[in-house]
Formats: structure tokens, sequence, C-alpha cells
């Protein structure tokens, strides 16, 4: 988790844009602590996003992602894996999230357009860091749908 600078929200941070300070920063801590991706904080400490991905958190029986509201990227594979869910019937909600809850959740994945699902391992409760086995890189709608029947 990069937790030295956090990202700011407002209605302007759901937009891909060219301000990336942020993610250059976290792109150098990642690089630096040899993980294969970071996850960023907003402004008032609860999950935004990983680097370049939403993320996704299955905690007793509800998917949950960080609302638009907390500063996220709206990612095209997010609102895929929300369609998705929904019609599945697993209940999502977007919403705040506190970091805090990794700790505690059944199930974490990170999505996106370029890499598809990404199930993250290496997550535990001392070192919260996300390490990618190659085998767990899913793309697309098979990823999704593997993913979907677990948490059902």
């Amino acid at each position: 988790m990069y937790t030295e600078y956090k990202k700011p929200f407002s209605d302007l941070s759901k937009i891909k844009s060219l301000n990336s300070q942020i993610y250059v920063l976290a792109g150098i801590h990642k690089k630096k602590m040899g993980f294969d991706d970071v996850l960023l904080l907003n402004q008032e400490g609860f999950l935004c996003e990983a680097l370049s991905s939403n993320i996704f958190v299955h905690y007793e029986k509800t998917l949950y992602t960080p609302a638009l509201s907390e500063g996220c990227i709206e990612g095209v594979m997010r609102r895929v894996v929300i369609d998705m869910a929904i019609d599945e019937g697993i209940k999502v909600v977007e919403a705040q999230i506190s970091p805090q809850i990794m700790k505690e959740a059944e199930e974490i994945f990170l999505t996106n357009a370029v890499q598809g699902v990404q199930w993250s391992w290496g997550i535990n409760k001392k070192d919260i860091s996300i390490k990618f086995p190659e085998y767990c890189r899913i793309n697309c709608k098979t990823g999704i749908i593997m993913i979907l029947n677990k948490l059902k």
C-alpha cells in the first residue's frame, strides 16, 4: 500500500488525465519494494484504486469497490465486473472502504482493460502488498466468470 501521498478527489478524479504525479511516485515505491502493484488511498485515507487498476474486495458475501466519489478512475472493466456480478445475483456495494477490511476479506482482485482480472495472493495481516503469480493473470470474461462463481 502506498501511503506517502494520498490521491485528492474531486469531480475530475474519475477522468483519466495527464496529471500523473501520484501514479509516478507510487510506481517508484512499487519498484523499490518489489511489488507487482500498490494500492492508493484517497485524501481521507480510504481505498481508492491500485496503481493501474480498480480494486474489488469480497467481504461477508458482498462485493465492495470504492465509489467513484472516492477518487477512483471509472474503469471499463470495473463497470463490466459490477454489471456481471449484479446479473449473477452477487450484492455489489460502491462505497467508502477502509483499508482495514483487506485484513478480513475473503477475496481481493484488481481489474483493468489491458490485463483483465488479477487475483491478489500476497495480502496478509502484517504486510499489505500485492504479488501476482503468473498463473493467476486471467483475461476478460473468463476471469470474471471464474471469480463471480467463486464468490457465490
